[in-house]
């Protein structure tokens, strides 16, 4: 969706929970998911969707507030309709049937809850949207399963669905987590860290079946409920955000070393130069799929590497190029042309140093520090990690996930990194659980530092350290 901002415009996101209840226990973590779901979905490196096509209801007074919003989407929608809700979910009424519990639900009243099957018909009411995605982060939430997402015949029949996809935090029996303390649920918590880091070795754009797998593993690893998915058509391959993590060659090379020559392999019999000339140069394709057409004609084809470099650089100095496609074009052409090395690591220290309005991104400026280190030139990498973790215009959590990188790609000054890792404790604004999640990372980054970690993660979990 971040690709084409037409499409964005046509999408409809539908934020909604309740974090406090008048007759079921408090769930405080669920006010946190919505704020940081919509930081994150908005984010032009990850979501890229704009305040005006994300609708937020927290604590809605009745089930009618939150179905009025999806229909009133599902009319104005003409590209992906996505419905979120975290709460309390209940299947206490009579029928069993997944509910969704607002602030005012009672247990003996079911009218006073939002029922799914309600939902379900107002996203499919969206005929003119193509794709449409529902994300349940309550308990008891693969009742929504049990239903169809496809509709009856002569709505399947009227529409054009390309596809219909339910992830949700749990099975149709078991309960949801919101454990005491965290800052997020365990689903939504998982889900955040995941879009804003990013998958290494993933596509540029995360789909859901991608999404659903991390999920599944990261929240298997903690022993935490185990999400559930199921999908329509080509519903799992719906695109939610960009992997920020991603890069054309980096990701061929976290794969396997030897990907690309078996790759270059496969295309041997049916290989098209003229067609994939055509490609390169195409103005309507995306630079990451031209980037990776001029890896491969540089190599099938060595007498046009001149030509792939000047394409290479066109979208190097391109001016709607994101930093991202920077990075991988001056990576690109270190390995295609590499008298021009020294080059590209003076353009890539000029990214790791730009800051302020006219600057990158902090991701972009990341991997350029990262290219720098692989292509030996560490003292401008070094540079580039110092100006960053110096950005006081940049969150303090990010700059602690670039001082993890650091620690990862320029061991030559990783003690500095861990070191800006632990004086990030101090802050006042982090939260105990916020600081669990840094020693953490510390303990991952520099296992020597495990015993000193794990005493501090012991005191802050019995609330031995403010």
């Amino acid at each position: 969706m971040v690709a084409d901002r037409g499409k964005v415009n046509g999408s409809r996101f539908i934020i909604s929970g309740c974090h406090q209840y008048e007759n079921l226990e408090d769930l405080p973590s669920v006010k946190n998911n919505l704020n940081k779901l919509v930081e994150v979905l908005g984010d032009p490196a990850i979501g890229g969707i704009e305040p005006e096509v994300c609708t937020v209801i927290s604590q809605p007074s009745s089930p009618g507030i939150v179905l009025d919003a999806i229909y009133d989407a599902a009319e104005e929608c003409t590209d992906t309709l996505l419905f979120y809700f975290a709460g309390h979910g209940l299947t206490s009424f009579p029928n069993g049937d997944l509910s969704l519990a607002i602030p005012a639900t009672s247990t003996a009243r079911p009218h006073t809850s939002v029922r799914f099957d309600d939902v379900r018909a107002a996203v499919l009411s969206a005929r003119k949207a193509p794709r449409k995605v529902v994300v349940l982060d309550c308990c008891f939430s693969g009742k929504a399963m049990v239903g169809s997402m496809s509709g009856p015949v002569d709505l399947a029949a009227h529409s054009d669905i390309a596809g219909t996809y339910i992830l949700t935090a749990a099975a149709e029996t078991k309960t949801a987590l919101a454990p005491p303390g965290e800052t997020y649920t365990a689903f939504t918590g998982e889900l955040l860290r995941l879009l804003s880091e990013g998958i290494v070795g993933a596509p540029e754009y995360l789909s859901l079946e991608i999404i659903y797998a991390n999920l599944r593993d990261r929240l298997m690893a903690q022993s935490r409920p185990v999400p559930q998915q199921r999908n329509r058509n080509e519903g799992a391959k719906i695109a939610l955000a960009r992997n920020v993590r991603f890069s054309p060659l980096g990701r061929t090379h976290a794969l396997s070393s030897g990907v690309l020559d078996y790759m270059t392999a496969q295309i041997d019999s049916g290989f098209d130069a003229e067609e994939t000339v055509r490609r390169m140069h195409s103005v309507h394709l995306p630079y990451s799929e031209r980037l990776i057409g001029a890896r491969l004609l540089s190599l099938k084809r060595p007498q046009l590497k001149s030509e792939c470099v000047s394409v290479i650089e066109d979208i190097f100095e391109a001016s709607d190029g994101s930093g991202l496609d920077k990075v991988s074009a001056l990576e690109l052409i270190a390995k295609i042309e590499p008298t021009r090395l020294a080059w590209v690591c003076d353009r890539l220290a000029e990214i790791a140093m730009r800051s302020g309005s006219n600057g990158f991104t902090q991701i972009t400026r990341e991997n350029a520090c990262e290219q720098l280190q692989k292509l030996g030139a560490g003292d401008a990498a070094v540079a580039g990690y110092r100006a960053l973790l110096a950005d006081s215009s940049v969150g303090l959590g990010r700059r602690i996930l670039t001082a993890q990188d650091m620690a990862k790609y320029a061991p030559q000054v990783k003690g500095e990194a861990i070191e800006f890792m632990w004086q990030s404790l101090e802050s006042s604004k982090m939260s105990n659980d916020e600081r669990i999640d840094v020693l953490r990372r510390i303990c991952v980054a520099s296992p020597e530092q495990i015993p000193a970690a794990s005493e501090m993660i012991e005191n802050l979990m019995k609330g031995e350290v403010e």
